[in-house]
């Protein structure tokens, strides 16, 4: 019950931009902590007088580790964003991507946008972990092996963007002025659509920055998808994680 009546806190079925939201992590919520120590601080509009410049026809993916991707989320969600939760990840001992904060944050999350009462058009602001694939080594057997990536189909369509009024994304994340590989396909479509992409990291008073998307590896191939979910693994309950299996020993014969 817990798990769900989360869920739709953060996706009410109403909301434009729920049919997005991953729902995989939220059923961890009842063996997990209650929330981020010390919550959400608020993120004073004198220190981002950028922000207003933006407004309600630009989408934001923030793209941070972990517990400070949703606190960041949670902070534009008081200024009128949508906070959108794209951790596609499940949980398990051993795992190799940690989503003990993550989950934490998603509690908070709970009481901080039912006491927003966001309109069901609030532009989005979608919520990666930048640490979602940490390494293409290969993984120990035994541990949960839950790195994940994004799809373009994990978000909506330059299309659908522009339909809702959007026409400007702005990517924040920690460092860098491009994105991760995996997000690169998904901006450089929206690039492709008419949309602007801005970039912001480092001070929090220092302004986003206008940037072209360069064009990524394999982008619009067929074979895309193929090798970037090449040596991940994915999870029963939905999204990306299962247990790394021992070698088998064939001990034979003479």
């Amino acid at each position: 019950m817990l798990a769900r009546e989360t869920f739709f806190i953060w996706a009410p079925p109403e909301a434009v931009w729920s049919p997005w939201a991953k729902p995989v992590l939220f059923s961890d919520l009842a063996e997990m902590p209650n929330g981020i120590p010390g919550g959400v601080p608020p993120l004073p509009s004198e220190e981002v007088p950028w922000l207003s410049v933006f407004g309600s026809r630009t989408a934001f993916v923030v793209d941070l580790a972990g517990e400070a991707a949703i606190i960041r989320g949670l902070q534009l969600a008081q200024h009128g964003y949508r906070p959108v939760p794209l951790f596609n990840t499940s949980r398990a001992g051993s795992e190799v991507v940690p989503t003990r904060e993550i989950i934490a944050g998603l509690h908070t999350g709970r009481g901080v946008l039912s006491s927003l009462h966001l309109p069901v058009t609030a532009p989005p602001a979608f919520l990666l972990d930048s640490g979602r694939l940490p390494h293409r080594m290969a993984v120990s057997p035994g541990n949960y092996d839950n790195r994940w990536v994004v799809l373009p189909q994990d978000f909506p369509s330059g299309g659908r963007l522009r339909k809702q009024g959007i026409d400007t994304v702005l990517l924040w994340q920690m460092s860098g002025t491009q994105p991760l590989d995996d997000l690169a396909h998904v901006l450089r479509r929206w690039q492709e659509a008419g949309l602007r992409v801005f970039v912001k990291c480092g001070a929090l008073a220092q302004a986003p920055e206008l940037i072209t998307v360069k064009r990524p590896s394999r982008f619009r191939s067929v074979f895309h998808r193929f090798f970037v979910l090449m040596g991940l693994r994915r999870s029963s309950a939905g999204g990306f994680g299962a247990v790394v299996p021992e070698p088998s020993r064939n001990r034979g014969y003479g």
